[in-house]
């Protein structure tokens, strides 16, 4: 039946307890001074969708249909808002709440932004639409809301439309509306990924918004949040060109080194992203052969290893991390141990060490497979000659330290193992969650051990059901095909020229 009146948007326990709820995000401040779990808001969408008897609606048409169908029933007169308007509002006041980094002082680079960007988006139907597509597809995931799914695409394809019109007008196009809505249509298609083929879309939008801050770049790095702004679609670009194996754009680079300007450089995020431009470049250069012999593939691929471990090494304190024994736990724990981080962005950068230098000692093996007896020069984590063997056990190491990481990144270790305590709580799980997959995609494909790559499958499928972000289950099924992230690049590269009627 048809609800009337005005729909509580308190959480579940305080309904019942039919008590006040403050409806804090992200957990209620009821549920938290009695220190229980928060069910939060999830079941308000059920609530406004109610099963309504089409026979009984039928009457008057006389067709006698006794099936059900979900219908959106409001009442205008019993609030200003909508039923529609006030799920929108609760999809982004989760968004914001889960999928964005808080903001702290320090630049970082995931949204910490939005709130400046979008406080007055509905000016914006450009900006306005994209939003509402992420926050939507983000909420619907989440909860599992198949007609708000398809709510999120109706707002993602009037966004992409009204996007195309703004890219027209070169005033427009870098304006920082613009760029933070190429941003959240990337956003969109991650949490909406069905396949590791739709990652290219992603990369699209990634690469259109540093396209356009790149012809702005001198505007919006006058503001810390423009900063923010930049710093999010620079780790995004390092990431898509070391995967890809493309060129660094020239325009970015230009980009990186007008940014340094503004920017702390001996923060160890920075350090790190200058490093990972040179192993993008090194790669590049690998695919098209500018680099070919295998003793200067190998000797520039080991002088980068040797950067990556020399900013491992010299990690100023408040970014050094816990190593806790623990027993075993397959569920949650692939090793004997797990990581504990003050902070989740500190977590992300180590696995960006790590995944740097897979890719690198990946690039070395595969130098020097046709002849494992050969000596490989001294590595900077060993004070002995490493053979192909010991090559072998750096590896499993670093995804063994990956896989540390994991527990944290979902929740796991609050009231499990330890009281982590020291964590700060400005940086979301789920937010950082984003910031996972290129690690767990390396740390699996360079693992000669099955267990370990069937554990990381099962732990990608596992935050996919907790946060909802369909990417997770794109990795997943991916991983299961076993086929080599580098092998499958050529054969996106080779499709694509042959749709351009292009012969390689």
């Amino acid at each position: 039946m048809a609800r009337h009146g005005r729909l509580s948007k308190g959480c579940q326990t305080c309904r019942k307890r039919k008590i006040k709820c403050d409806q804090e995000l992200p957990t209620c401040g009821q549920c938290k001074k009695s220190g229980w779990a928060c069910p939060r808001y999830a079941d308000v969408v059920e609530r406004m969708f109610q099963h309504h008897c089409k026979s009984h609606d039928n009457k008057q048409s006389k067709k006698g249909n006794s099936s059900t169908d979900l219908v959106l029933v409001e009442n205008p007169k019993a609030s200003p808002f909508s039923v529609s308007q006030m799920v929108d509002n609760l999809a982004m006041q989760f968004f914001f709440a889960e999928h964005v980094f808080r903001e702290s002082g320090v630049a970082r680079g995931h949204f910490e932004f939005l709130p400046v960007y979008t406080s007055d988006s509905d000016a914006n139907k450009t900006l306005s639409a994209s939003l509402k597509a992420a926050t939507l597809a983000a909420y619907a995931h989440k909860f599992r809301y198949p007609i708000l799914v398809r709510k999120s695409r109706i707002y993602y394809d009037l966004a992409l439309k009204s996007l195309q019109v703004d890219l027209l007008s070169p005033a427009v196009a870098t304006k920082s509306s613009t760029i933070v809505t190429m941003m959240l249509l990337g956003t969109f298609e991650t949490l909406n990924c069905e396949n590791i083929n739709m990652l290219s879309s992603t990369d699209a939008h990634m690469s259109g918004a540093m396209k356009c801050i790149s012809l702005q770049v001198g505007q919006i790095l006058k503001s810390h949040h423009g900063i923010q702004l930049f710093l999010q679609t620079s780790w995004c670009r390092l990431v898509t060109c070391i995967l890809r194996s493309s060129p660094v754009p020239e325009e970015f680079i230009q980009t990186r080194r007008h940014a340094a300007k503004f920017l702390a450089t001996d923060d160890p995020a920075w350090k790190l992203s200058e490093i990972m431009e040179k192993v993008a470049k090194f790669r590049a250069e690998v695919k098209l052969g500018t680099v070919c012999k295998t003793i200067d593939i190998v000797g520039v691929a080991l002088g980068l290893d040797q950067e990556l471990s020399v900013l491992a090494e010299n990690m100023p304190f408040e970014w050094r991390f816990q190593r806790i024994p623990a027993e075993q736990d397959p569920g949650r724990v692939f090793d004997s141990y797990y990581h504990v981080y003050s902070d989740l962005w500190i977590s992300c950068i180590w696995n960006f060490i790590r995944t740097s230098r897979l890719v690198l000692l990946k690039e070395i093996r595969r130098q020097h497979c046709p002849a494992p007896d050969v000596v490989i020069p001294v590595f900077s984590t060993f004070n002995c000659e490493s053979n192909y063997g010991q090559l072998h056990v750096i590896m499993e190491s670093l995804a063994s330290e990956i896989c540390a990481t994991i527990p944290q990144f979902c929740d796991d270790l609050k009231g499990r193992y330890i009281e982590v305590a020291t964590t700060k709580t400005d940086v979301p799980t789920t937010a950082s969650v984003y910031h996972l997959f290129w690690p767990l995609l390396n740390a699996a494909q360079t693992t000669s051990l099955d267990n370990r790559r069937d554990w990381i499958i099962n732990r990608c499928r596992d935050i996919g059901h907790t946060t909802g972000i369909q990417q997770c289950f794109a990795l997943a099924d991916f991983l299961e095909t076993q086929e080599d992230i580098d092998s499958w690049v050529e054969r996106q590269d080779e499709e694509h020229l042959s749709s351009l009627n292009i012969s390689g």
